[in-house]
């Protein structure tokens, strides 16, 4: 799925429109994602909303100024303290990662040799990981949804939100960011 997303200079500042790309409504409920931005709405997280249409996807926002997070602008304990504050929260919402992976699966019929012995790996611990506690994540954690402005965090799209184990923000944050196995594991533990 690919957002095509528009920067537009308007009466009301700087903008960003988001059109989703094609076949977008199989990944994501855009009334699941209205629920989720009005439930982190307090915490100031996120751009502002100016429309959502949940029947196309189509979203105005407000341009949120700053730099995408890197490996030289932004400390674990930031990240963890951003976390830890929507962590708090809870949806009434699933995310669902193995019910997803079918649901996905069944759109692709050329997954390669790699992708099923990686889910093969996964699906070992599948006992283990859906006995976790769950709270709300963002579930697409990854730095390009990041916006490091002058006074804060932001974490935009919340288009995959929904409660989830914890350390699955941790990781998929992680795992773009270039971050190796002492990096991820150090960020758990501060979290915890």
């Amino acid at each position: 799925m690919s957002n095509y997303n528009y920067k537009v200079d308007s009466e009301l500042g700087l903008l960003v429109v988001r059109v989703p790309g094609e076949n977008a409504d199989k990944f994501v409920s855009r009334k699941k994602e209205l629920y989720h931005i009005s439930l982190i709405e307090d915490l100031k997280i996120n751009q502002e909303i100016i429309y959502l249409d949940v029947e196309s996807g189509i979203k105005i926002s407000k341009y949120v100024e700053g730099q995408l997070i890197n490996a030289t602008n932004l400390e674990n304990l930031e990240l963890i303290k951003l976390f830890k504050n929507y962590h708090s929260l809870l949806s009434t919402f699933d995310y669902h990662p193995f019910l997803r992976i079918e649901e996905f699966e069944s759109y692709c019929d050329n997954q390669s040799e790699e992708y099923f012995e990686l889910k093969e790996k996964l699906l070992y611990y599948k006992d283990y990981l859906q006995s976790q506690d769950k709270v709300f994540c963002h579930n697409d954690s990854q730095p390009f949804n990041m916006i490091l402005g002058s006074d804060q965090i932001y974490l935009l799209d919340w288009e995959y939100a929904g409660n989830n184990d914890p350390v699955y923000d941790l990781v998929c944050f992680s795992e773009d960011y270039g971050a190796d196995n002492e990096n991820i594991y150090t960020s758990a533990m501060i979290y915890s």
